[in-house]
């Protein structure tokens, strides 16, 4: 072990922070999971205990109060489970090496998870908005921003920065082969 930590100190120290950031998402994961679960449970106390309201949008009000967490809860465990997946498959199968398919395995599942986090992390804005300023219009424009901010972060500006890579890489390309034009002209 010691051989092995001088020899890779800088790969292990560079595994160790990934897999703290891993760890750190998937124990925030699980503990808004444990907090919507909870309000699920509450939410389900007060519909048997009759407290609903009597307004006309009550009982459409509470159907959603009912499904929504739990599709919240599905979306953060999923995409829990999506997060977790290459940290398990590469101790399974490359302990002592990162190969580029697992690289691309790894890649693809962490985009992928961002799908329902972002469905879950919006969803559960919704509600915990809509519990505190009891205005359900409030409420949904508020979570639509967020989900505004997530897709800009997340998926535009890193589309940006690949057009811009790309446009910088074909002007580069341009330019050497108009002067190898201009060497071979003179």
């Amino acid at each position: 072990v010691n051989r092995a930590l001088i020899a890779y100190r800088e790969p292990i120290l560079d595994m160790q922070l990934v897999q703290e950031r891993i760890a750190g998402a998937a124990m925030d994961l699980f503990a808004s999971t444990c907090v919507l679960s909870r309000w699920d449970a509450e939410v389900q106390s007060a519909r048997r205990n009759g407290e609903s309201s009597s307004a006309p949008n009550s009982k459409r009000r509470a159907q959603s109060r009912v499904w929504m967490p739990k599709v919240t809860q599905v979306s953060i465990v999923t995409a829990l489970a999506l997060v977790m997946t290459p940290a398990a498959y590469h101790r399974q199968t490359e302990r002592d090496s990162v190969s580029h398919a697992f690289i691309r395995i790894a890649s693809r599942l962490l985009l992928l998870s961002m799908w329902p986090l972002l469905l879950g992390i919006c969803l559960d804005f919704y509600l915990i908005a809509n519990l505190i300023l009891q205005d359900t219009l409030v409420s949904l424009v508020l979570a639509a921003l967020l989900l505004g901010v997530f897709l800009a972060l997340w998926f535009l500006l890193p589309r940006i920065a690949v057009l811009r890579h790309m446009a910088q890489r074909a002007s580069s390309f341009h330019e050497t082969r108009d002067r190898r034009r201009r060497t071979r002209a003179s």
